[in-house]
């Protein structure tokens, strides 16, 4: 069985799991609905097929353009695109690592600091 094949049993089972405890857990006096998958949740294929179709990562995209001084980075310090004259880049894209948490402070920073710079020249 594929390395693919197999993720997507164990997301399936993790889905089920959660279901159960969801019922198991909630109380009657709530009464609560199914909203999705639905009908077509009730079997495996239909499950991982609902899965797939709206499952989504809770990545911030960042650190696609290295900063530094050394021959990789894409800016520089002064967020300055290397090689390309008037252009700097002063987004999310400059952040290093990828973060565990939410980025949007680091990216309030990064064109706060951005808007310095050009306003400096």
């Amino acid at each position: 069985m594929e390395l693919i094949a197999v993720a997507g049993r164990w997301a399936l089972i993790a889905v089920v799991i959660a279901l159960a405890l969801i019922g198991f857990l909630m109380p009657a006096d709530v009464n609560a609905k199914e909203i999705a998958p639905g009908p077509d949740g009730d079997t495996d294929e239909g499950l991982l097929d609902y899965i797939r179709s709206t499952a989504d990562t809770g990545f911030h995209y960042s650190g696609s353009a290295k900063m530094g001084n050394d021959d990789m980075s894409v800016v520089g310090p002064k967020l300055r695109v290397r090689g390309v004259d008037k252009l700097r880049v002063i987004d999310a894209s400059i952040i290093p690592i990828m973060v565990s948490g939410n980025i949007a402070a680091a990216v309030i920073m990064i064109g706060e600091k951005g808007a310095d710079l050009v306003k400096e020249g």
